[in-house]
């Protein structure tokens, strides 16, 4: 009979040498780390707007099953981790020696002749795939699972494929190919513990309990889970452990220090508009021309605003037009930010600065501070650009600094 696993199992999901010591970070605790900073995203990250766009892409269209789900995909986006084509990888900068002892620690808890040879097909099967063919292959969905399969930042659009890793593979996932073998069922006694494990941690009692969502917000959810990932991956945020600890001694001081060095900006809310030459005047220091007037009028008119198109001959003000609208908008549907997009690197230069005192301006408003970035491929040519930044790194180093 395979036993069951021990309170705590040695799969680990990081590792690290640094100064000749060998540090690492359980599976399961960066699981839990990942769950905890998506919710904290979800509250107080994603816009008014986003979860309600979430909310109401799923079938049961409550906050509390959305929040079921987004602890679900943080606890299960490294499920796969738990095979033994990752957890015999060897690390990029550490020692073969801490290589060997995590692989020895499971060994001794049953899981035999792991890492002993050559597996001729373990560049295959990478964690995000291989995730969601385990989330397949316990119920979940394609909507669901898919999410899974692309958090690092390429979906799986070729399902057969994924199917045919699975069941092609089975070494990757189980180390041998015999279902009969008593190694094959220990791995997938571990892997479906810890899938339950994560049900349970989400609030779920079984895989009919996880919503359906649209395509919406699976790019959402997509989006929130890849961020929530980044920010506990980083090891000043949360960091790794001695190899004799297995969990955080204080979850939630771990989480409110690992949050609180990243400090996102906060959420820009722009207020309703009430009058809109003066607060157009207030923004740009010109009253509005009739094209930019005639925009807001028909956005300050309209309920449940969409894309809106404006046509018009260069040098009327369609920046200033756009910056408005967005603004207008923003309140409107409960967003927090705006992209402009332009063709060039040179005009997005021309528009940066238009966008920057835009940007003073509202923060004046609502009396903080607003981040906004040039992205093209030079952007640190631009000098404004590079001010902009060398203020931002400052304004970290007094803050650690006071920390």
């Amino acid at each position: 009979m395979v036993k069951a696993l021990t309170d705590k199992p040695s799969f680990w999901a990081k590792k690290q040498e640094a100064n000749g010591i060998y540090k690492w970070l359980p599976l399961k605790q960066h699981l839990i780390d990942v769950t905890d900073v998506c919710v904290m995203l979800w509250h107080h990250w994603l816009s008014s707007g986003q979860r309600e766009s979430v909310i109401s892409s799923l079938d049961t269209s409550t906050e509390e099953v959305a929040v079921k789900l987004v602890r679900f995909l943080g606890a299960t986006h490294d499920l796969a981790k738990a095979t033994p084509v990752f957890q015999a990888k060897p690390g990029f900068n550490n020692s073969p020696d801490l290589d060997k002892e995590l692989i020895e620690r499971l060994r001794r808890e049953g899981f035999d002749d792991l890492g002993a040879k050559i597996n001729p097909s373990s560049n295959r099967s990478h964690h995000a795939l291989a995730g969601q063919a385990l989330l397949t292959h316990y119920g979940v969905k394609d909507d669901i699972a898919s999410i899974i399969g692309g958090h690092h930042g390429k979906p799986i659009d070729d399902k057969k494929s994924m199917r045919d890793d699975f069941s092609g593979y089975k070494s990757n996932y189980y180390q041998v190919d015999d279902t009969d073998k008593p190694i094959y069922q220990k791995w997938h006694l571990a892997q479906k513990e810890l899938f339950n494990w994560a049900l349970k941690h989400s609030g779920l009692d079984s895989v009919e309990e996880l919503p359906k969502i649209n395509q919406t917000g699976q790019v959402l959810l997509e989006g929130l889970l890849i961020m929530a990932d980044w920010i506990a991956s980083n090891e000043r945020y949360f960091p790794l452990f001695e190899l004799d600890q297995y969990e955080a001694t204080n979850q939630q001081q771990r989480l409110i220090s690992g949050w609180k060095q990243w400090q996102p900006t906060i959420n820009w809310t722009p207020d309703s508009i009430d009058d809109i030459k003066e607060t157009f005047k207030d923004r740009f220091n010109f009253e509005p021309r009739d094209v930019q007037e005639r925009l807001a009028e028909t956005i300050e008119q309209t309920w449940e605003p969409g894309i809106i198109i404006l046509e018009a001959p260069m040098g009327v003000g369609k920046t200033e037009a756009a910056l408005f609208a967005a603004e207008q908008l923003a309140n409107k549907t409960g967003r927090s930010g705006i992209f402009f997009g332009l063709p060039t690197q040179a005009t997005s230069d021309g528009i940066f600065d238009r966008i920057k005192e835009w940007s003073e301006k509202i923060g004046q408003v609502s009396g903080e501070s607003k981040s906004i970035q040039l992205v093209h491929g030079k952007s640190a040519l631009n000098d404004n650009s590079s001010q902009l930044l060398a203020i931002l790194t400052l304004m970290e180093v007094i803050k650690k600094a006071l920390s």
